[in-house]
Parts: structure tokens; C-alpha cells; sequence
């Protein structure tokens, strides 16, 4: 829901905030899923049993990580690089009032 509300809204934060709980929800699963598998024991196939994808998951879970982390990092240096700020502070004191006049 946050990552279609960032995209909605254009707002950078809250699509980044959106795609990595997403990206954790799924990798979450995944290590549920293997923690299943390599409960399991030892089969046909896999005569020494299935313990060894634990390690994997983590680098995948690792890698991951450090793609958000590097993506996020890019996208604060384009932000900030250009020197100009994107919002403009309002004028104090304000040039005329904008007090209802009740004749």
C-alpha cells in the first residue's frame, strides 16, 4: 500500500519506505520457507540434506539490502546535487495580509 501511495503521491520517501517492506515481506517468506525445507532432513536428492540454502538465503537477503542501501543513496545525491531547493520557504512578513475585510 505504501509503495502505490509514493508512486501516487511522487514522493520518494514513502515509495522507498513502500518497496523495502515489500522486499522484506518477501524475503521473510523465503527464509520461512527454507527453514522449512531444510528441517526436512536428508533425501534422494539431497543425501547431506538441505542446510546448506540457509547460508544463500542470507547473502540474497544481504544483497538486498545493499541494493536499498546503494539505491538510496544515489537518489539522495541526485536530489541534493542540483543545489536548488525543490520547496521554497514562504515570505515573512507576508507582502499583503490576506485578512477578510467585513464592510
Amino acid at each position: 500500500m505504501a509503495a502505490v501511495w509514493g508512486w501516487i503521491s511522487q514522493s520518494q520517501a514513502i515509495l522507498l519506505d513502500g518497496v523495502y517492506a515489500l522486499i522484506a515481506m518477501i524475503l521473510t517468506w523465503l527464509s520461512l520457507r527454507v527453514s522449512r525445507i531444510a528441517e526436512s532432513g536428508p533425501t534422494a536428492r539431497f543425501p547431506f540434506g538441505t542446510q546448506a540454502l540457509t547460508p544463500v538465503v542470507i547473502a540474497v537477503q544481504g544483497v538486498a539490502l545493499l541494493a536499498t542501501l546503494v539505491y538510496a543513496a544515489a537518489e539522495a545525491i541526485r536530489v541534493i546535487w542540483p543545489g536548488e531547493p525543490t520547496l521554497r520557504p514562504a515570505r515573512w512578513p507576508p507582502t499583503e495580509l490576506s485578512v477578510p475585510s467585513y464592510q
